[in-house]
């Protein structure tokens, strides 16, 4: 009766002379001897194989013998033993065609224009699978064009193409009209502004602060950045000062062109 393997060892049969040995759980998927002298009897009584691919002979050891494996020579026989193919008939010319195993019956032409041919004398009326659209003038260009069935029954084309679906958004989402509109930029920033960008730059030491590069190795100066947008604040000039607490030190950041327009532009995520 074999016993029960210690907390964290393994039980394993030896692929050679069949004794149970124990042995390291975390070496159990790479252990197949339980000695060193059962792993060489095991590489040196093997046997010689036929690979049923290139049909050359080579030598298989003991142990894989034993496991069923070792039928081909290299894995590119192995590679294609996997990649078997077979004849196929093609539904419109007729010819043989050879296509992978994996994909017989999948398939039914030897080419697209077979394919097409065959397309274009079965899918007529009632048989294509388009059958049940209709035809629409495009809102932008005015142009005249046909959509499915699918597509006609959700309403979901208004366009003849993404063009011109382009064009209609840069004119219509636009400004307040867009999903992004942020309120617009600010034209005036405080008679303190130009003093508190410049003293920003310095406190930075005139570096990106989002990606480190300095702004003598670019053609402009760093734009400085406001963490809390400018026109949360309400400033109205002539009313109030409120610019002072948006121009604050700690609310702005040096940043470089590319990262500016990152920051500026970056989708806010929703909090739970």
């Amino acid at each position: 009766m074999t016993q029960a393997p210690k907390q964290g060892w393994a039980n394993l049969i030896c692929q050679h002379c069949g004794k149970t040995y124990a042995v390291v759980a975390s070496r159990q998927h790479r252990s197949r001897f339980c000695s060193k002298e059962c792993m060489d009897l095991a590489a040196t009584r093997g046997e010689v194989h036929a690979c049923p691919i290139c049909g050359s002979s080579f030598y298989v050891p003991r142990w894989k013998v034993l496991q069923g494996a070792g039928r081909f020579c290299s894995r590119q026989c192995y590679g294609k033993s996997i990649r078997d193919q077979v004849e196929a008939e093609c539904i419109q010319c007729h010819h043989t065609y050879v296509v992978k195993r994996s994909k017989e019956g999948a398939t039914q032409f030897c080419s697209r224009e077979c394919q097409a041919a065959w397309q274009s004398a079965n899918w007529q009326g009632e048989d294509s699978p388009r059958w049940g659209g209709e035809e629409r003038t495009c809102e932008w260009c005015g142009a005249r064009y046909y959509i499915g069935k699918w597509k006609a029954d959700h309403n979901l084309s208004r366009f003849c193409s993404r063009e011109c679906y382009g064009h209609w958004r840069s004119r219509e989402l636009r400004g307040e009209k867009s999903n992004r509109w942020k309120g617009g930029r600010a034209g005036y920033y405080g008679p303190n502004w130009k003093q508190q960008r410049k003293r920003a730059r310095l406190r930075d030491d005139r570096a990106c602060q989002r990606c480190g590069t300095r702004e003598c190795g670019l053609d402009q100066a760093l734009s400085v950045h406001h963490i809390r947008p400018f026109r949360e604040f309400g400033y109205i000039p002539g009313e109030n000062t409120r610019y002072l607490a948006a121009n604050r030190l700690d609310n702005l950041t040096s940043l470089c062109q590319s990262c500016h327009m990152i920051v500026e532009h970056a989708v806010e995520q929703p909090t739970d």
